[in-house]
């Protein structure tokens, strides 16, 4: 086919993998595929409604076959999709292919659970999809134009009152399903013609156009991952669970705060309880369904609806519980003050507001801080004219809150200003006798005003008269630090609770049962949770001490092994360096805790010297204090039998202080660095006899696990071989085999790196997965896919070859943080990536590689069968591979921990490739040991080790560049940069062996 002839264009605009195709199957060259994408960003947006007989791709002109439809993005990142502009691949890469399910597994105990999916009974059904695009008129100078309307809060109820409003052409409202974005999706095939314009108006009394013309349609089926139909069907079904929520009554009835759309915010793709009261009445239970987080937030339960398929191929409907941070509605300010000084009822003593109290500086800088750019509304509101003088009236308004006055000004010395029509002259009156005439006398007058605006108006109001909006509105501040905290036990919910509430949800409150939308559709949601084998994997032997290959149990409840002594322990003499740079912990304290410490480690096998130092150090002198320490260390005769270790006593997280410490120690001097917060401090010294016993035997076991670490140690290894059970085949780890652990994290919105995504690579070094060595990139737009890594992984080819004498035989790839419309791009770039590093390295014949992803934020959870008996979570090593996984894809479930509080979140594996043609059980019991192998932890964890490391690498360059870029020399704002920058450690000699990042 030549660049000039004729093509059919793809259905759903995926340019990108349509020109992926083109170029992998030898149909066009290079060249030619991005001449097709220049012209296709010139075509108009497909309008026309076509068949599926005309949907389909035609046969390759090289005879290789027909080209597969694109792949639809999943229904909850649907509408960001369609938004986003498309971009020429920067340059051509071989996709690969989804590995096959091998046979079932068959180790383990078998055991039942249930699974919080829910099938879905579906009609032979055809529908049709309608485009929509609103736009409104707006002034333009003199004259008048049009904009259109891209907030989807503001389109949705456009779009429902237009279907309200025109009954002759919408005859049954229930028959129509709108994504509140972009598509409408209608089982009824409206009046044949090339488009129509519908008028409505807004809140505001804007005339809106809407404009509606037929896109395409489809019928209704499961199908399969390359069935365009099924990929439509997917996103109908998930929008029309979710439609009764956000669907807009026509008009208000008397029982319309009772309805489904009152009780229930939909944001983000979630549906949230909104707390509130009616007539007196609790109706969305208030304590089971909303958590204080600190004063003004709130966290809210919602319910996250994903479309899945039974391994059958019949579809079916994951219900996840979620939680989101929200504004508290309609709360008066003066509680929220209240709330601050009292530090929410926690506070030694509670303070009592008085007629005069007045604002600390302090509390006044709080205050605003808390409250800047929040929605407010007051109801009783001086009326002032267009000079701004006093009439007679009271209004109602909503404001911004921009700021607290100073403590000077206050209701009882700030003067409105009004005409005196009979002395026909200007008086003032003061604020706080013009709320009493009014009724309502001020009880606090001494409290500084707050400065509020509307549009341009700006008003100054008491604190008192002022409420949060009613309107659900998304917490957007940061949180505390305690309350950061305390998250995971606030929101943490018994397996129990977890299931409780997950089925009052399906079975009662949404109505399935009697929704208009699903029962005009004939669509129906059964109530009951499915219910799918699994099998609890015999749990491994863990080596501990020495060569002689004794092995630990590990608990079958718990999975914990016990270690008394690390595998291997560094063979230097420790010299603890503590510094303590905070006032919140006193000396005593400070040097109790480095004695407790030293104990420790001396009973856990390290030699630790007599010369230990504590200091008392301002934040400003921590670099010289490193500088001459290692400089005193340097001065001594028996500097390669000794290293040193320092201690920093810090308040409860100084994000800064913490940057600056790990930037000296992992990228300047090569040092050892073990930050203590004040909080870890407060619960290893604790006097509280029910609590000591806890926190020193575990906390202070789990600062040794991690000292040892960094300073070369091994904790403990797992028995990969198999040697006691003969009908386990010998594991990968046995056959020199190179662990590599991916991740990729994005900064937030206020880092200095917001535009970059920080990636890591960590790769093992050694045949019991223990040792690894890592690398930095730097992803430009925010990109999850890691780029440009084939030189960082030669890097660590060469250490692994440095380290070992020899290349692996076979390449484990565990890989974090893509979601599954990005896994096969991602797999098949890195893929890449690896292959042409080994190329660049040696001429030796590459290894079989394997490819695996591993997802932790889903919404699927499993509960025993007995849970509402036991309450208790599925036993660590639970593997699901059958009933609840893929029809199309090697996946399966895996809960490798024991959760202590709140339900088992399980980790998500799916085989993207597997050249090694591993079993079933060859997979989940490599991924399950390799979870025991996480180093500062004597229990299994959730995910594998690799993987666990490469995100904690993440997170340490993140801090690193964050106090790099604000508070040291400058760094340039370009990925080479930072990569380089980040990377500096890696060539140049180490003071310490280990893993210093941990």
């Amino acid at each position: 086919m030549a660049a000039g002839d004729p093509i059919d264009r793809p259905f759903l605009r995926d340019v990108d993998q349509w020109m992926e195709q083109l170029y992998d199957c030898k149909q066009l060259s290079e060249q030619q595929v991005k001449m097709l994408f220049e012209q296709e960003r010139q075509l108009p947006p497909i309008t026309s409604l076509s068949d599926s007989s005309q949907r389909q791709q035609p046969a390759m002109a090289s005879g290789i076959g027909a080209n597969p439809p694109p792949v639809v993005a999943n229904a909850v990142e649907r509408s960001r999709v369609y938004r986003t502009p498309v971009t020429a691949p920067p340059f051509p890469y071989k996709k690969v292919i989804i590995a096959k399910r091998p046979e079932k597994g068959i180790r383990g105990v078998p055991f039942d659970l249930k699974v919080n999916w829910f099938r879905i009974q579906l009609p032979d059904k055809q529908l049709y999809i309608y485009k929509v695009v609103v736009d409104k008129e707006i002034r333009k100078g003199k004259g008048k134009g049009v904009e259109p309307v891209t907030n989807p809060s503001n389109i949705a109820p456009c779009v429902y009152k237009v279907i309200h409003s025109y009954p002759q052409i919408f005859r049954n409202p229930w028959h129509f399903i709108f994504d509140d974005f972009e598509y409408l999706f209608s089982t009824e095939l409206l009046e044949d013609r090339p488009g129509r314009e519908l008028f409505t108006t807004d809140d505001r009394n804007n005339k809106v156009r809407v404009r509606i013309s037929r896109f395409a349609k489809f019928e209704l089926t499961k199908g399969g991952i390359d069935d365009i139909d099924a990929q439509w069907s997917a996103i109908f079904i998930k929008l029309l669970l979710s439609q009764n929520a956000r669907f807009i009554p026509p008009q208000l009835k008397q029982d319309h705060e009772l309805s489904i759309h009152a009780r229930f915010a939909h944001f983000g793709g979630a549906m949230f309880y909104i707390p509130k009261s009616v007539n007196g009445i609790n109706i969305q239970k208030s304590t089971v369904r909303k958590k204080m987080v600190q004063p003004g937030c709130e966290a809210w339960t919602g319910f996250y609806l994903a479309y899945r398929q039974w391994e059958d191929g019949n579809p079916v409907m994951n219900v996840g519980m979620v939680h989101k941070f929200f504004n508290s509605l309609n709360l008066n300010l003066l509680d929220f003050y209240e709330a601050i000084i009292n530090k929410m009822g926690k506070a030694t003593q509670k303070v009592t507001l008085t007629r005069n109290t007045v604002m600390s500086p302090a509390g006044i800088a709080d205050f605003t801080e808390r409250l800047s750019g929040l929605k407010v509304k007051c109801d009783i509101v001086p009326e002032k004219d267009r000079d701004g003088l006093l009439i007679n009236g009271i209004v109602v308004r909503h404001y911004e809150f921009v700021r607290t006055m100073n403590t000077s000004e206050c209701a009882d010395n700030y003067y409105l200003t009004r005409f005196n029509r009979a002395r026909r002259q200007k008086e003032d009156v003061r604020l706080d006798v013009w709320f009493e005439n009014q009724g309502k006398p001020l009880k606090y007058p001494k409290l500084p005003l707050c400065e509020v605006k509307s549009g341009k108006r700006t008003d100054f109001l008491p604190m008192e008269v002022l409420f949060t909006h009613g309107k659900p509105t998304p917490y957007t501040k940061r949180l505390d630090t305690i309350a950061k905290m305390e998250i995971p036990t606030l929101l943490a919910r018994s397996p129990q609770d977890h299931y409780r509430l997950t089925m009052e949800m399906t079975s009662k409150d949404l109505e399935y049962q009697k929704d208009p939308f699903m029962n005009a559709m004939g669509i129906k949601l059964e109530t009951q949770m499915e219910e799918c084998g699994s099998r609890v994997l015999y749990k491994t032997g863990i080596i501990s001490k020495d060569d002689s290959g004794e092995k630990i149990d590990m608990n079958n409840e718990t999975g914990e092994f016990p270690l008394s002594r690390a595998y291997q322990t560094t063979e230097k003499e420790i010299i603890f360096v503590a510094c303590n740079v905070t006032n919140i912990i006193n000396d005593d304290t400070a040097k109790s805790f480095c004695r407790k410490l030293v104990d420790k480690c001396k009973s856990r096998g390290m030699r630790v010297s007599t010369h230990n130092q504590y200091d008392k150090v301002n934040k400003s002198g921590v670099s010289k204090y490193i500088e001459n320490a290692l400089q005193f260390l340097e001065k001594r005769q028996r500097t390669d039998t000794e290293i040193l270790v320092f201690l920093f006593f810090v308040g409860n997280m100084d994000e800064v202080l913490y940057g600056e410490i790990k930037v000296l120690s992992d990228l300047n001097h090569g040092v050892v660095t073990q930050v203590v917060t004040e909080h870890t401090v407060a619960r290893m010294i604790s006097t509280d006899p029910d609590r000591e016993l806890y926190d020193y035997k575990s906390m202070f076991h789990h600062i040794w696990l991690k000292l040892n670490v960094k300073l070369g140690g091994v904790n403990q290894i797992v028995d990969f071989t198999g040697a006691n059970e003969p009908d386990l085949p010998r594991l990968p780890s046995h056959e020199r085999t190179m662990f590599i652990g991916i991740d990729a994290i994005h900064p937030s919105p206020n880092s200095p790196i917001r535009s970059f995504t920080l990636a890591a690579i960590v790769a093992s070094l050694d045949r019991n997965a223990t040792k690894y060595a890592d690398r930095i990139m730097v992803n430009v737009n925010c990109n999850e896919t890691v780029q440009h890594f084939e030189e960082h992984f030669a890097l660590l080819l060469k250490e692994y070859h440095g380290e070992r004498g020899h290349f692996p035989d076979r390449v484990v790839i565990l890989r974090d943080g893509v979601s599954d419309s990005e896994m096969i791009k991602a797999a098949s770039r890195e893929l890449q990536s690896i292959k042409g590093a080994w190329k660049r390295c040696t001429d030796v014949k590459p290894p079989p590689f394997t490819y695996i992803v591993v997802q932790k934020r889903h919404r699927t959870r499993f509960y025993r069968s007995d849970v509402m008996e036991n309450n208790a979570n599925p036993f660590p090593g639970t593997v699901v591979t059958e009933g609840a996984v893929s029809p199309h894809k090697f996946d399966f479930y895996m809960i490798s921990h024991y959760t202590v509080q709140g339900t088992s979140r399980p980790a998500h594996y799916t085989v993207v490739m597997d050249e090694s043609e591993f079993s079933t059980d060859e997979i989940t019991e490599m991924c399950f040991r390799l979870c025991c192998l996480y180093a500062r932890c004597s229990k299994p964890v959730s995910i594998p080790a690799p993987v666990y490391y490469a995100h904690l690498r993440c997170k340490r360059a993140a801090v690193q560049f964050q106090f790099a870029a604000r508070y040291t020399e400058r760094v340039a704002k370009h990925a080479q940069d930072i990569e380089q920058f980040l990377n500096r450690d890696f060539t140049k000699p180490k003071m310490h062996p280990g893993m210093a990042w941990l």
